[in-house]
């Protein structure tokens, strides 16, 4: 899968430029979500294939800057899994279902917006591997209910920023420079950077892991983040 991020204009650029400086600059604020924002069920959008369920969407009551926080506060947890269910905590949206139904695989995905235009496509993946052999690790339906602890499964999140909504503007940029000085804070070591693309042809992202948690982000410093990978499994 391509892990499409850019990230930041820089540590120093200002918190926001007008449309026609270019994109709205955020950097990540830890500790400043406001708990009493949530998202609500939006309409449902066709599916890319029809052996897929629609994509759900949610409408979200917070602005760019706070959607910037949660991504952040996501990422650096250290203490609590990967799962669907702090994914949706971390972003206040309804409960999330499978795309497919699958017996050692819950594949999730929602797209979310927001009240200044921002859009972001959440997928949330819990596989037991091997996921092609061996008993179900699931209960299959739109919430699948796990015969198997989580800490048992490898788990991936992957939040790609979409652009912003027709007719809103400007274009809203996530600075890389200060989400990788906040990931080094909080404790996370830099790792061999890598490629996710299939080729290994692709830009090389900046990685950072916690136990065995991992942080890719595909893009380098001074760009926009576009999009942030979650890995979450075997030992790094």
């Amino acid at each position: 899968m391509t892990l499409s991020c850019h990230g930041v204009a820089g540590a120093n650029l200002p918190q926001s430029e007008s449309a026609s400086d270019g994109p709205k600059t955020h950097s990540p604020k830890p500790g400043t979500t406001d708990k009493s924002s949530k998202c609500i069920e939006g309409p449902s959008q066709p599916a890319a294939f029809a052996t897929l369920r629609p994509n759900r969407t949610a409408m979200c009551s917070y602005g760019f800057e706070q959607l910037v926080t949660r991504i952040l506060r996501l990422s650096i947890n250290t203490s609590l899994p990967d799962s669907v269910e702090n994914v949706e905590r971390a972003f206040d949206i309804p409960e999330m279902t499978t795309s497919y139904d699958s017996p050692r695989i819950a594949s999730y995905s929602m797209i979310l917006s927001g009240e200044d235009g921002w859009r972001l496509l959440l997928d949330v993946r819990e596989g037991f591997y091997p996921t092609n052999k061996g008993p179900p690790a699931f209960e299959p339906g739109l919430r699948p209910k796990r015969l198997y602890s989580v800490e048992k499964a490898e788990l991936w999140v992957e939040m790609t920023q979409l652009g912003p909504s027709p007719g809103s503007a400007p274009v809203q940029c996530m600075a890389v420079t200060p989400f990788i000085t906040s990931i080094q804070s909080a404790g996370w070591k830099e790792a061999d950077k890598q490629s996710l693309l299939p080729t290994d042809g692709g830009p090389i992202s900046p990685a950072f892991d916690y136990g065995n948690k991992r942080v890719v982000i595909n893009g380098s410093e001074g760009s926009c983040a576009q999009a942030i990978f979650l890995m979450q499994g075997k030992k790094r």
